[in-house]
C-alpha cells in the first residue's frame, strides 16, 4: 500500500503599525509561504519614507526581528512564512527658512530646520531708516502668518523652504515746544503746561518770540 501525504497551504498575516503614518494604497494582510509579497509605501506629513522593520513574529517564523526592509527591498517575493508585524520606519525632513529685508537693508544667513523639533528665529539684523522692526511675517504685506524677534518655532514646513519678511513700523519723533508768555511790558516768562490751559494763536508777522 503506498500512502501519499496531502499538504494544505497554510496563511499567515502581514499587521503593518504606521507609526503616525497613512497607506498610500491598499495593502497585502495575507500571505502563504508560495505567495510574493509586496510591501506598500507609506507617507506621514513633514517625514520621508525609510521603509518597514520587523518588530514583531511567530517563534516559528522566516521573518528576523529587527530587519529593516527599505525602499529597493519591498518586493520580497516567496518563501516566507509566520505572522509578521511590520512598522513604519522615517527619517525627518529638513526644510530652510529665509529672511527677506522688505525693503530694509542687510543681509542675513538662512537657517535649516528638522520636522517636529523646536528651534529659535535668528536674531533680526536687518536695518531700515525711520523705521524700527517689529517682528516677521509670511507675506510682505503682514497679512500672513507672524513671528516675534528670536521666537522658538517649528514645523513652518513640512519641507523645502519658507521666507519670513521683516515687518517695520514708522519710528516717532519727538517735538519739543517752547512757549514763551508775553508780559504787558514787554518781557517774557516761560511757561509751565502743568499750570492751566494754554491758548494758542497763529502768528502772521515774521517776528520770533
Amino acid at each position: 500500500v503506498s500512502l501519499s501525504a496531502n499538504w494544505d497551504v497554510v496563511s499567515f498575516t502581514l499587521t503593518y503599525s504606521l507609526n503616525g503614518g497613512t497607506l498610500e494604497s491598499a495593502s497585502q494582510v495575507t500571505y502563504n509561504i508560495e505567495t510574493s509579497i509586496e510591501l506598500v509605501t507609506a507617507t506621514k506629513a513633514g517625514y520621508a519614507f525609510a521603509g518597514w522593520k520587523v518588530t514583531s513574529t511567530d517563534d516559528v517564523s522566516s521573518w528576523v526581528e529587527n530587519t529593516v526592509y527599505g525602499l529597493s527591498d519591498l518586493e520580497l517575493g516567496g518563501g516566507h512564512y509566520g505572522n509578521v508585524t511590520l512598522t513604519a520606519e522615517w527619517t525627518a525632513n529638513t526644510y530652510t527658512v529665509k529672511f527677506d529685508n522688505n525693503n530694509g537693508a542687510g543681509q542675513m544667513e538662512d537657517q535649516t530646520f528638522t520636522y517636529d523639533v523646536e528651534q529659535a528665529l535668528s536674531e533680526n539684523s536687518f536695518t531700515r531708516e525711520g523705521y524700527s522692526f517689529i517682528g516677521w511675517n509670511t507675506d510682505a504685506d503682514g497679512n500672513g502668518t507672524a513671528y516675534d524677534n528670536q521666537q522658538v518655532v517649528k514645523n513652518l514646513k513640512e519641507s523645502g523652504e519658507i521666507v519670513l519678511y521683516a515687518q517695520w513700523k514708522t519710528g516717532q519723533s519727538k517735538y519739543f515746544y517752547y512757549v514763551n508768555k508775553q508780559n504787558l511790558d514787554g518781557s517774557y516768562d516761560a511757561v509751565d503746561f502743568a499750570d492751566a490751559d494754554i491758548a494758542f494763536t497763529s502768528r502772521t508777522d515774521d517776528t520770533d518770540k
